[in-house]
């Protein structure tokens, strides 16, 4: 689920790095991992990267126009996924109790 700060952007598309990283890190999500997710969306065209000559630096991320179209379905996954979490997380417990742990 490293992609899940798309959901978070706001129609204008910007976020700070900062709020990326509230996001991973309650999410349990390593620095290095959301660094790297974060090159391959820009990579892939998907987010554009801006890098302010501050102290600390601060990098925010845009996405492209022609991407702001992938938070519908984003958004829309994210929902589906909130709502079924209690179910998912029973499935787990019960998983795990039978000793098929990933």
């Amino acid at each position: 689920m490293e992609h899940v700060g798309l959901v978070a952007l706001p129609e204008g598309g910007r976020q700070s790095l900062a709020v990326f990283r509230a996001l991973a890190f309650s999410r349990r999500i390593l620095q290095r991992m959301l660094s790297t997710t974060l090159r391959h969306l820009e990579r892939d065209g998907i987010l554009t990267r801006r890098l302010y000559p501050e102290v600390p630096a601060r990098v925010e991320y845009t996405l492209t126009a022609r991407d702001r179209r992938l938070l519908v379905p984003v958004r829309s996954l994210a929902g589906w996924l909130l709502e079924e979490r209690p179910a998912i997380e029973k499935f787990r417990r019960f998983h795990d109790r039978q000793g098929k742990i990933a």
